[in-house]
């Protein structure tokens, strides 16, 4: 699916039927163990001038069997994922513990891959990035090459894996700003590794402000994912940037 527009608004009423989409998934042969090879899902590439992803509206490409989900790619001057229910997903089977996760077979194929490209990021007013895989597939990636990013307003970015390895996050940006009550997340909560986290300056000397919370975590017997920041300007700090480990795993290392 191409999509090539100068503005792109996606706003939604509510929950459920009231919720807009684009959307591309798979669920053919959903039962683990199918010796049948699953039908991929196709890509999304999203070519705009602005981006505006509001209340209750979704951007996802999913995989609910063992086909492979596709790739969403945006391409834009300005992206905004803002409001509540605004979400931009990579999604290997159903969210977990959800009604449906819990009637349904365990997806098997990988998640997802997010990349977008933009001068100008915001994800705000509790929004939600993410990568993540509820099933023994892997998680899809989740790669931001922006100009100036701005996580707030109680916003998450996160790469979340139950059964397969996580999938990274990785982040370039002159400007970086996250602030309180917003977190970047990386955490495994079975025996797949978790995804890193890896926030990186270009060639700019941009200002990098750590508000929130930046965490890599394992909840189970995975490793938890490393945390790495290079930035040729300076870092104010006054969030938490931590690794850790809740159960039998290790946690990963910090690098500032």
């Amino acid at each position: 699916m191409i999509i090539r527009a100068d503005q792109l608004e996606l706003e939604g009423t509510g929950e459920g039927r009231g919720r807009t989409l684009i959307e591309s998934n798979t669920s053919y042969g959903s039962k683990m163990g199918d010796e049948e090879e699953g039908g991929s899902a196709g890509s999304i590439l999203l070519e705009v001038g602005k981006m505006r992803v509001g209340r209750y509206a979704s951007l996802s490409s999913s995989t609910y069997g063992n086909g492979l989900a596709g790739e969403l790619k945006v391409q834009a001057d300005v992206v905004e994922i803002k409001g509540e229910g605004a979400r931009v997903l990579g999604q290997a089977g159903y969210p977990y513990g959800s009604n449906k996760w819990k009637k349904s077979e365990v997806a098997t194929g990988d998640g997802g891959s997010i990349v977008i490209e933009a001068n100008r990021l915001e994800i705000s007013e509790g929004a939600e990035l993410s990568v993540a895989s509820s099933g023994v597939g892997d998680g899809g990636s989740l790669v931001l090459d922006t100009g100036g990013i701005e996580i707030k307003e109680k916003s998450i970015v996160s790469a979340v894996t139950q059964g397969g390895n996580g999938g990274n996050i990785k982040i370039y940006s002159d400007d970086f700003r996250l602030e309180k009550r917003s977190e970047i997340i990386s955490t495994t909560a079975g025996k797949g590794q978790g995804g890193k986290i890896e926030i990186r300056s270009g060639e700019g000397f941009g200002e990098y402000r750590i508000d929130g919370n930046i965490l890599a975590n394992s909840e189970g017997e995975g490793v938890g994912g490393g945390i790495k920041i290079e930035t040729k300007g300076d870092v104010e700090l006054t969030g938490i940037i931590s690794s850790s480990s809740k159960s039998t795993g290790e946690g990963g290392q910090v690098r500032v």
